[in-house]
């Protein structure tokens, strides 16, 4: 009986061989290929297997080896920056520096490894914007004496025009270009940082609210005015000294706020 089950297995293989070699697939090589799927599928299931349950293959913990792999991904990446560090570019006027110019700086330096930043000339700041308050050498001080910057660029222009750009790749080794997340338009309303956004290598970071040099200028020239006004006009007799503001104008005041605050908190 033993022996007729085996003559009919081998007449229905080779049944099976002649119509696989009709249709153009060779009965060998098929099953060779079923074998190494199935061995793959094998390999495959005892990695998952024994990453899911190590105790069960190693005798250790879940999780040790996600632990090791990622130290060694870390020591890995220390390594690489040591080699080559991740420099970004951020450029300003800083001009009248304030706690938002700070905290630019600080997320900027946080982007990357090293922080380069550009000091736009006091021509540049005329022709896009009007100008400034403190000179070139005044500014440069400020920015100098912040403690996340790394380097600083004298004479960059005011946009970032693909020429400069590709100075900063290849001269200064720029890896990407920074800017806050509100617009920067030249006078002719286009965009300053297209060409950095068009290449893939801009980064935005979040603006800081509450604060701006034209915010501080205005509120200057208003202190400025409520001082020549008391000065000139005689108090009302039977006034209140407190406040001092006669003529009801409200003078904007900087207040700390635990959101300004948030925005300094990690460094």
């Amino acid at each position: 009986t033993s022996c007729g089950v085996a003559v009919e297995a081998s007449k229905m293989e080779k049944t099976v061989a002649k119509a696989l070699r009709i249709i153009g697939i060779d009965h060998e090589v098929d099953r060779r290929t079923s074998v190494a799927a199935i061995a793959a599928t094998a390999v495959t299931a005892t990695a998952f297997a024994a990453y899911y349950y190590p105790e069960a293959f190693f005798g250790i913990r879940r999780g040790t080896l996600s632990s090791w792999a990622a130290r060694a991904l870390d020591r890995h990446a220390t390594r690489r920056r040591k080699r080559r560090p991740v420099r970004v570019y951020m450029d300003g006027c800083f001009d009248l520096a304030h706690f938002g110019h700070a905290n630019a700086l600080r997320l900027a330096k946080a982007c990357g490894d090293e922080l380069v930043v550009g000091l736009v000339p006091d021509d540049e700041i005329r022709r896009c914007k009007g100008p400034p308050v403190l000179n070139e050498d005044e500014r440069r001080a400020v920015v100098e004496s912040f403690r996340w910057v790394d380097e600083i660029i004298f004479d960059v222009p005011y946009d970032i025009n693909p020429e400069f750009m590709q100075t900063l790749w290849r001269k200064h080794r720029i890896d990407y270009i920074v800017h806050g997340d509100d617009p920067c338009l030249l006078p002719d309303g286009t965009d300053a940082y297209a060409a950095p956004k068009k290449e893939g290598r801009f980064m935005t970071i979040k603006r800081t609210e509450g604060v701006s040099t034209t915010d501080i200028v205005g509120r200057m020239l208003a202190a400025s005015q409520q001082t020549r006004r008391g000065f000139l006009s005689p108090r009302k007799s039977g006034g209140s000294d407190k406040g001092g503001n006669e003529s009801g104008e409200k003078l904007s005041h900087f207040c700390t706020t635990s959101r300004r605050g948030a925005q300094f908190s990690g460094g």
